[in-house]
């Protein structure tokens, strides 16, 4: 049922924001679809530079790799661990 809307943010008109829908899709599972939604929701929430979804979708994107246990998900997984904190400041968008 979500899947069309994968590339979109979810919103509310009470002005919240909950982050990519494709972050959402990504967390039911440990498998290749499941990293290739939350790869897409980190590229998503970079580009809105939304650093709290970010955090979120890297650590979903670490616990995916690291259920998923191909012999490069551990390396992949530990690096986005490890960058989970924000990116550095936040700025207007273009």
């Amino acid at each position: 049922m979500l899947l069309p809307f994968a590339g979109v943010y979810t919103v509310a008109p009470i002005e919240a924001t909950f982050g990519s829908v494709a972050c959402a899709l990504g967390g039911v599972g440990r498998d290749d679809g499941a990293v290739s939604h939350l790869e897409a929701a980190v590229d998503l929430e970079r580009r809105m530079r939304a650093q709290p979804w970010l955090a979120r979708a890297k650590q979903q994107l670490a616990t995916a790799l690291l259920g998923r246990g191909t012999p490069l998900d551990r390396p992949r997984s530990t690096r986005r661990r490890s960058s989970t904190p924000p990116e550095g400041p936040s700025r207007p968008g273009p």
